[in-house]
């Protein structure tokens, strides 16, 4: 091989190990920005399950007896449809 080409060759893996490296940083940038994401989806939906855990508290404590109205109900419903089958 000539002399140029032997440095064209090595300026070329050069160039190679420098995409890489920069996709090796790009890639960890975005697993780095897609773990913070889910984690505040997490938290989000943590905080959301928790306000409705309460307000589903308080309203079956505040109407107990059409709560059970509406249980029944929707038991009676779920045993037809699956009597139709």
């Amino acid at each position: 091989m000539t002399t140029s080409i032997k440095r064209n060759k090595h300026a070329l893996q050069a160039d190679v190990e420098k995409i890489k490296d920069h996709f090796s940083e790009a890639s960890e940038d975005i697993k780095n920005l897609m773990q913070a994401v889910y984690h505040q989806s997490l938290e989000n939906v943590k905080d959301k399950s928790i306000t409705y855990k309460d307000n589903v508290s308080g309203y079956v404590s505040e109407h107990p007896f059409r709560t059970i109205g509406i249980s029944t109900a929707c038991g009676l419903l779920v045993g037809l449809l699956l009597r139709r089958k």
